[in-house]
């Protein structure tokens, strides 16, 4: 039966066929492409992983990833530190390192969603992370990265971590991870000499007095620059602050544990009152234009206090510390740093005045500053006095080098390094700054020695 079918259709079905073989004769050498049309003919293959290639594309994801989760615990890092390599660095043996790791995270199952990461940040900062902070380094992003995607990166940076540090050491160890690099990658192998500087010194000699002397007076204009291949020995310009710091994270705990439960309440009902977005508001239920023209038919239901409560606390309580430290500042400036800045202007201007008419200056000194550790000690502030700080050694300088002018946050805002250097500020005149996670200074610069030639 079947073969008086195709006698009585074989016209038909050899066209048939001869129409399918060229079809895949065509479709036998450009179907790879189709199917590899989304990567670059420079998305090369870097190595190959439980029977699957890697491209470099690959490794750009995991590298974003990971530069991401470094950048935000560098600014969440409570020690003062940054470790900008949080999680590791973005080589290529890392992030291959990585997506081995990744794996193996899978396999034992550690989760990777964002509230899993919400727990460890919280856990991780004891507690101190908050929506305000978080949201205040999510700002200070370039480019901009959403909150959910931040802390699906973070998550994923996470459970490669626990995966190294606490499982997956004794499975895959750096030296496995290398031999296998080296075994699919390795085209030329190299033997390294050391050359020791110590070697030669005997066939060069010591250096003449006069050769010493013609070194420096070449370069005793020229500033230092590490990237550069010659010296440079003129000293550059140096500052010394003094400053008094308090975190607001702690006197916001001390103020909400005596807050009043009506207090609370009162806040959360005029919080709910002055929004003008959605977060106070509970999913609707019902549009809120079921009734055209009538909305106030449709009822809103709101996020009740007791959900809210903890939270309009924590803001009321943070609210309450700033106005305190606010407060605090304002008088030590008033009864301490701006009263001497005044007096010191003061005398300075009468100096430049009489020598600008030709008058004696005996008997006109400037006044030299009492420190602020009394001052410190009567408000119970951090006090500390900086050795001479260069620019460089300013913007590196613990945690007062990432503390911006002001209480806001803004790209273009100004670090302690930008205002301590600023030439509009004068000697001192009180500053004051913030970091990002809750620490507030007030800072007077005590020193300020311009660029000169060392004597």
């Amino acid at each position: 039966m079947p073969f008086a079918v195709f006698r009585q259709h074989q016209r038909k079905l050899l066209a048939v066929f001869a129409i399918l073989a060229m079809i895949g004769f065509v479709l036998s050498d450009t179907l790879p492409r189709w199917m590899n049309s989304g990567r670059s003919e420079k998305d090369t293959v870097v190595a190959d992983l439980f029977g699957k290639k890697v491209y470099r594309s690959d490794l750009a994801q995991v590298e974003a990833q990971r530069i991401r989760a470094n950048r935000f615990m560098a600014f969440a890092d409570r020690s003062g530190m940054g470790n900008p390599n949080y999680f590791g660095g973005t080589s290529r043996d890392e992030l291959i390192d990585a997506l081995i790791l990744e794996r193996e995270a899978n396999r034992l199952g550690i989760p990777d969603s964002a509230e899993f990461a919400r727990r460890w940040v919280d856990r991780e900062t004891n507690g101190v992370m908050n929506a305000a902070i978080f949201d205040a380094i999510l700002d200070r992003f370039e480019p901009k990265v959403g909150g959910e995607q931040l802390l699906i990166d973070l998550a994923n940076q996470i459970r490669i971590r626990m995966a190294r540090d606490e499982i997956a050491l004794p499975i895959v160890t750096p030296l496995d991870v290398f031999r296998n690099y080296r075994d699919q990658t390795e085209k030329t192998s190299f033997k390294v000499v050391p050359i020791l500087a110590e070697s030669f010194t005997d066939k060069v000699g010591d250096p003449s007095d006069s050769d010493v002397a013609d070194l420096y007076e070449k370069y005793k204009d020229v500033l230092p620059d590490p990237k550069s291949p010659t010296p440079g020995f003129k000293v550059p310009r140096q500052v010394k602050v003094e400053y008094l710091s308090i975190d607001v994270n702690e006197v916001a705990r001390k103020i909400k544990a005596k807050l009043p439960e009506e207090e609370v309440k009162a806040y959360y009902e005029a919080r709910k009152k002055e929004s003008k977005d959605d977060e106070f508001l509970m999913d609707r239920e019902l549009p809120a234009d079921l009734f055209k023209g009538a909305p106030e038919l449709t009822p809103v239901r709101y996020i009740p206090f007791a959900l809210q409560r903890d939270t309009m606390a924590d803001a009321l309580a943070r609210e309450k510390a700033n106005e305190e430290i606010q407060d605090m500042f304002g008088a030590i400036r008033d009864e301490v740093i701006d009263k001497f800045a005044d007096a010191y202007r003061e005398v300075e201007d009468e100096i430049a005045e009489a020598k600008k008419e030709g008058a004696s200056t005996e008997g006109r000194t400037l006044p030299k500053p009492e420190d602020l550790a009394g001052v410190a000690k009567k408000y119970g502030l951090a006090h500390e006095v900086t050795p001479m700080l260069d620019r460089r050694e300013a913007e590196h300088y613990g945690r007062i080098s990432e503390a911006q002018a002001g209480t806001g946050r803004s790209a273009d805002t100004k670090k302690f390094a930008g205002v301590a250097f600023d030439p509009k500020t004068q000697l001192f005149e009180g500053f004051e700054l913030s970091e990002i996670l809750g620490e507030r200074y007030l800072v007077r610069k005590i020193a300020d020695s311009p660029a000169h030639v060392a004597d």
